[in-house]
């Protein structure tokens, strides 16, 4: 068994002896270079941010909302493999992506609707570096949460 050691490095985000980089959470890994996360619970009524950063500042990232994902995922070569179906997928805006350890956050209303409460929500982004086109853009991993009270 090997063990690592942390170090911090400039930009403020722990760096392990095995190549792993760590955020501002204690023991939650982060893929730096495109990372969409929900930052608490989907709560009915409530606002549910999500977060994503990339490496490049300027970088732009496509949200992307679905109602179910797909198993297995697609591979869309060097996109990434999508992980949402797109026949059930709603887009937002585009949004400016943050850049690690400092993502972006997108705050996202749950409507008050009790309907709503034990549905389960997916959402996966496309984050496209600055001036770049969608042959450099890479997918994020998905975000999967259950609407609670």
């Amino acid at each position: 068994m090997s063990t690592a050691t942390a170090t911090w490095t400039s930009s403020s985000v722990r760096r392990w002896s095995s190549g792993r980089h760590f955020g501002r959470v204690t023991g939650v890994l982060f893929n730096l270079s495109r990372q969409l996360t929900a930052l608490r619970l989907a709560r009915v009524g409530l606002s549910w941010p999500l977060a994503v950063q990339a490496v490049a500042p300027g970088s732009l990232a496509l949200l992307m909302l679905a109602a179910s994902e797909l198993s297995p995922r697609l591979s869309l070569g060097p996109l990434g493999q999508l992980g949402i179906d797109p026949s059930t997928t709603v887009t937002l805006p585009v949004v400016l992506a943050g850049v690690a350890p400092n993502p972006q956050e997108i705050p996202l209303l749950v409507p008050a609707n009790s309907a709503l409460v034990d549905v389960t929500i997916f959402a996966q982004a496309l984050v496209v570096p600055p001036g770049g086109t969608l042959l450099v853009a890479h997918l994020s991993g998905v975000v999967r949460e259950n609407i609670t009270w």
